[in-house]
C-alpha cells in the first residue's frame, strides 16, 4: 500500500478490506486503525482508543469490516 507515495506493509486481511470497501468511481476517505494508530506504542494506542467515540460521532457513515 502507498500513502503519500510512501510504501507501507500491511497484512493480507487489511488489503482485502480495502479492496472490498473501495469505490472505483468516487474518492473515499477511510480511517484505518491499523495504519493511523501506532500499534506498537501502547500509550498512544490507549489514548486513540479512548477517543474513538468522538471520532466515530463526527462521521456521516461508519463501516466496520471484521
Amino acid at each position: 500500500l502507498k500513502i503519500d507515495s510512501h510504501p507501507i506493509e500491511i497484512r493480507a486481511s487489511l488489503f482485502n478490506a480495502i479492496h472490498t470497501l473501495r469505490s472505483t468511481n468516487t474518492s473515499r476517505l477511510m480511517w484505518i486503525d491499523a495504519i493511523r494508530i501506532n500499534q506498537g506504542n501502547w500509550d498512544k494506542k490507549g489514548y486513540q482508543v479512548s477517543i474513538m467515540g468522538q471520532i466515530y460521532k463526527t462521521t456521516e457513515n461508519v463501516v466496520v469490516y471484521l
